[in-house]
């Protein structure tokens, strides 16, 4: 870490990346989806780099999911040629969409029949399209005991010459707010179980069989269940996070994200230090600990102390006596985020632990 400071010059908070890690992430969810014969189409919107999106590259791993439109056109700007954009279509973007699909294999997600037509009315370019369909996160999605609004979508799809293939998705969301591994994997098994019998009852219906992706990094992690299932999208893994160790779905030695931020004070009474890391620097999510929220955590002396409290610029953390001994006043320190997708959102670039900088994608919203 002080190579990385002393290298690049730097004195604000900083994401380092454990490229180590990082591969050994990568390879972890790679061998578990050939031995599931599982496609492995990962979530790029947890890293959102071109250098961090080689490394999946370099291990045969052709295929990516986006969150956007504008982050499908930067990776596809840097070669990647299949990309599912996992997000339902954004409608004042379909010039865009059309572009990207006239350029490489570009897959669509809807969640109604009303979507589904609004976009075969609006392509000019063959598309794959998943339908989400809701199996307990009620985020989006049809019911999956909706049978009518369902086999109406369907039918759009089918009927249309710029639809390629027709797939099914859902969103396991709800495994990252579950209190251990039994949680994840009743809800994992209950979802994939849901999602199977929509393709049954399609399969009854129009004699096709319509391929399954799921995704979220809690149940294809701790998961073995992926009866029906054709793809998995777990993003979060390549980094993991604070809300991921907490919930046992990895360990502290997986963990490959961590923010470097100074220390800015060190109080006596109450005893606590404050540091440079506040909700612009690691994003406001956190974790439900034992009836208490942690906005990740920090390391001091070998220890873990949690975030107790976060704001625009400053992070809180309650500390015993003893570590205001080895802390002061401008030490560097490691922060792991509560949720490294966000923490990671807020950056344009990461600094390696061997010296190297990955370029990430830059926020831009609005003009």
């Amino acid at each position: 870490m002080l190579d990385v400071i002393e290298k690049y010059k730097l004195s604000t908070p900083f994401l380092l990346l454990n490229t180590g890690r990082v591969l050994n992430n990568i390879n972890e969810f790679k061998t578990k989806a050939e031995q599931n014969n599982l496609v492995f189409r990962p979530h790029f919107k947890t890293h959102r780099s071109v250098d961090v999106g080689k490394l999946f590259l370099n291990e045969g791993i052709d295929k990516i999911t986006v969150s956007s439109v504008r982050m499908a056109t930067y990776f596809a700007s840097f070669g990647w040629k299949d990309i599912l954009i996992a997000f339902p279509v954004n409608f004042p973007e379909m010039k865009e969409i059309n572009k990207l699909a006239s350029e490489l294999q570009l897959s669509l997600l809807v969640d109604n029949s009303l979507s589904a037509q609004y976009l075969v009315n609006q392509l000019s370019a063959k598309v794959d399209v998943y339908v989400k369909i809701n199996t307990g996160y009620n985020r989006a999605g049809i019911h999956f005991q909706d049978d009518e609004e369902l086999k109406k979508t369907i039918e759009i799809l089918l009927n249309n010459k710029n639809i390629r293939s027709v797939s099914l998705l859902t969103h396991n969301g709800e495994t990252y707010v579950c209190d251990g591994r039994n949680c994840i994997n009743s809800i994992h098994k209950k979802s994939v179980d849901k999602i199977v019998a929509v393709k049954k009852m399609l399969l009854n219906h129009y004699g096709l069989d319509f391929a399954v992706s799921i995704g979220d990094t809690p149940g294809c992690r701790v998961s073995s269940y992926f009866d029906g299932v054709d793809e998995i999208r777990p993003g979060n893994f390549v980094f993991y996070d604070w809300m991921q160790y907490r919930f046992s779905i990895c360990s502290l030695k997986e963990i490959s994200l961590k923010l470097i931020a100074p220390v800015v004070s060190v109080q006596k009474n109450p005893s606590r230090i404050l540091l440079y890391a506040g909700a612009v620097h690691l994003g406001k999510d956190y974790v439900e600990y034992e009836g208490n929220k942690e906005f990740g955590a920090v390391k001091l002396s070998g220890t873990y102390f949690p975030i107790n409290r976060l704001s625009q610029e400053h992070a809180i953390v309650e500390v015993p006596k003893e570590i205001l001994c080895v802390v002061s006043p401008g030490d560097r320190v490691e922060i792991i985020p509560a949720h490294s997708c966000l923490s990671a959102d807020m950056y344009k670039k990461y600094y390696s632990t061997d010296g190297k900088v990955f370029q990430a994608m830059e926020k831009h919203f609005g003009e």
